[in-house]
């Protein structure tokens, strides 16, 4: 649009003769202060007021609206007339209403049409403005309901104007300049492309290159539903604008540059590819490629329900943006496969519903069941999210995570590395899940790191609750560094079999109920632990267990070195001892108490009835110690070992109605209370009870 002039120069006969048109001028001010006519009769140049110059021509519109058309009409020819002469034309209008019977036609290239006060120019009757000449300016032209009309790929400026619905490029491309326009529906481009640029315009629904490719500049502009390429594509760069919903490439793709944008539900390439780059941008639900491809460049935006690739793939970049319920990649069959950093997410986000969260995920927040509650393989640092979280199958790596109960791979396998990580009950591979993954200084609640299954990972400084590392009918088969967890743990009512080296359990822990032959140093239980009821096959050192505890019901097989237990221990309830242990001390009732005491012994101490007081003490015991009826001491017993440097309390080596048997070999032995029975057994440099050497058969 060509600039307005600051001032106006007329000829100083100007409107008294017309044919004298001398070089002498004055000049009058072009400003909203006073109007031209006003100044022109206050400095005596009344006339007939028909002014003109060789680049302008005034309509003065002091008649009806049908005679101003008609002078309007006759202004604009003129001017057309001499733009190949003088160039470049501008048609000065005061402001008023023009009645066309038909459509006015402003066809003429460089001849402009200005409002002198910037407003009202009001086409009121049947006919609008058409407008398709090119390189020229309009201002502060209205056509009320009608149309403004503009053709097909006119470069031409517009500020101020007003149109109806179809206006300012209809069907057509849009590639003019306006500003501070406004219009009704299917405006702008629509049906048609808007490729100019657009300041402070304001639209209704299905505007901006509706059905087609919004590809222009568009700053502080607003407009209805369906608009900004909703149906094509919305290309251009957009800074401050608004819409209803359904708008900026809904059905199709948003490439452009978005910068403090604003639409409501299912805008922003919802069931398209939203590919550009979007900058402090808001939406209502189900927006931002939504059912597409959230695959573009965001930052600092806002969404709500089901936005940003929600039912499709968020595999863009994502900075500092907040989504409700479902955001992004979330729904069955979806993925979140981008960069995500400081963002937050309602439930379900980040790959929840069944979705997969494959991409990087940098402090960010969600609500329940997020981060891939079906398959969460990508890197995981800072985030926090709800229960049922990074529940799926969790190979991805994760570090400093927190979620809620039933999380990190839920019912599902957990292969990945975790590092600082914290869930509730019942995670890290629990309820039929397996952890074979890696885990270090992680910690939850109840049932968790294979809980009902397998716990065959790398465990290190790891704590859970009750049930956990392969507890209930799991395995715990992996290996596991200065791990704590409650009761019912450590391949609790299965298999301990893995690595275990400085961890802690309460009661019915390390393979209660069935075996653990795992290799065990430096551990600790309560009661009923290690294998308690089943069979301690295991390698045990420095381990401390409470009563009941290292096959206590059934078989301590393995190797005990440096360990300690309480009532019932090391085969002791009804079951054998027939491992080597070395260094162990038990309290009562233990070493194959009620069963057989057939291992290797060396340095161990036990309380009263300790290596098998009712049953057969057929091993080899060094330097061993016992209380009251010990070593086959009690009624049933007997002693068919070979003793060496051994203290039995009273009634201990079969003396307390148990049997001393002739394959039974003393040595060094002593018995606190009592005396050797000497009948048959092999009995060298031993001391009875009333410190009396025995040297016998």
């Amino acid at each position: 649009m060509a600039k307005l002039p600051n001032e106006i120069y007329f000829p100083l006969n100007m409107g008294r003769d017309k044919k004298d048109n001398s070089e002498s001028r004055v000049t009058a001010p072009f400003n909203n202060s006073i109007s031209l006519r006003d100044w022109l009769i206050e400095n005596g140049f009344a006339g007939d007021l028909e002014l003109e110059g060789p680049n302008y021509v005034y309509v003065q519109t002091e008649g009806t609206p049908q005679e101003n058309a008609v002078e309007l009409q006759k202004a604009y020819d003129l001017a057309k007339s001499r733009v190949a002469t003088e160039g470049a034309q501008t048609v000065l209008v005061g402001p008023g209403n023009f009645d066309f019977a038909s459509d006015f036609l402003a066809d003429a290239d460089q001849v402009s049409i200005t409002s002198l006060t910037g407003l009202n120019i009001n086409f009121t009757g049947v006919g609008t403005i058409n407008v398709t000449g090119e390189f020229c300016g309009f201002l502060g032209i209205t056509t009320g309901s009608k149309p403004f009309i503009v053709g097909n790929n006119v470069r031409a400026s517009f500020m101020q104007c007003q149109g109806g619905d179809n206006s300012f490029g209809n069907g057509v491309t849009s590639v003019g300049s306006f500003e501070k326009c406004s219009a009704g529906s299917n405006s702008f481009g629509a049906d048609g492309s808007a490729s100019g640029r657009y300041v402070d315009c304001l639209a209704e629904d299905e505007s901006f290159g509706f059905n087609d490719n919004a590809d222009g500049v568009f700053i502080r502009c607003e407009a209805g539903t369906d608009s900004f390429g909703t149906y094509g594509e919305a290309s251009g760069l957009f800074i401050d604008c608004k819409a209803s919903g359904s708008s900026f490439a809904t059905f199709g793709d948003a490439t452009g540059t978005f910068i403090d944008c604003k639409a409501e539900e299912l805008s922003f390439a919802a069931y398209g590819n939203a590919e550009g780059i979007f900058t402090y941008c808001e939406a209502d639900e189900s927006s931002f490629g939504a059912y597409g491809y959230a695959a573009g460049d965001f930052k600092n935006c806002v969404a709500q329900f089901g936005s940003f690739g929600s039912v499709g793939v968020a595999s863009g970049y994502f900075l500092d943006c907040t989504s409700a319920a479902s955001g992004f990649g979330s729904g069955p069959g979806s993925t979140a496969t981008g960069e995500f950093i400081n963002c937050v997410g309602g439930n379900n986000s980040f790959g929840g519903n069944n979705a997969t969260a494959s991409g990087i995920f940098t402090n960010c927040i969600a609500g329940g069941a997020s981060f891939g509650n079906n398959l969460a393989s990508g890197t995981f640092k800072g985030c926090r999210a709800g229960d049922f979280s990074f529940a799926g199958v969790a190979s991805g790596r994760f570090e400093d995570c927190i979620a809620g109960d039933e999380s990190f791979g839920f019912g599902y396998t957990v292969s990945g590395t975790f590092i600082n990580c914290i869930a509730g009950n019942d995670s890290f591979g629990a309820d039929g899940g397996e952890a074979f993954g890696t885990f270090i200084n992680c910690t939850a609640g109840d049932n968790s790191f294979g809980y009902g299954q397998d716990a065959s990972g790398i465990f290190i400084n790891c704590k859970a609750g009750d049930e956990s590392f392969g507890a209930d009918g799991g395995t715990a088969t992996g290996e596991f560094i200065n791990c704590i967890a409650l009761n019912d743990s450590f391949g609790y009512i299965s298999e301990a079999q893995g690595k275990f080296k400085g961890c802690k359990s309460g009661d019915n822990s390390f393979g209660y109920g069935d075996s653990a032959n795992g290799t065990f140093i430096d551990c600790a239980a309560g009661n009923d632990s290690f294998a308690y009821t089943g069979i301690a096959s295991g390698y045990f050192k420095n381990c401390i267990g409470g009563d009941n505890c290292f096959g206590a019901e059934q078989d301590a097989s393995g190797t005990f070195i440096d360990c300690a237990a309480g009532e019932y221990c090391f085969g002791g309830d009804g079951g054998d001892a027939t491992g080597q242990f070395t260094n162990c001390k038990a309290d009562i009732f233990s070493f194959g108490y009620l069963g057989t005491a057939s291992g290797v012994f060396t340095n161990c101490v036990g309380s009263d009835y300790c290596f098998a007081t009712t049953s057969t003490a057929s091993g080899i015991f060094t330097a061993c110690t016992g209380g009251t009826e010990s070593f086959g001491g009690s009624s049933g017993g007997t002693a068919s070992g070979v003793f060496a440097n051994c203290t039995g309390g009273s009634g201990s080596f079969g003396g307390s109605g148990g049997t001393l048997t002739a394959a039974a070999k003393l040595y060094y032995c002593r018995l606190e209370s009592g005396t050797f029975d000497t009948s048959v057994a092999t009995i060298r440099l031993s001391i009875d009870g009333t410190n009396t050497e025995i040297n016998a058969n």
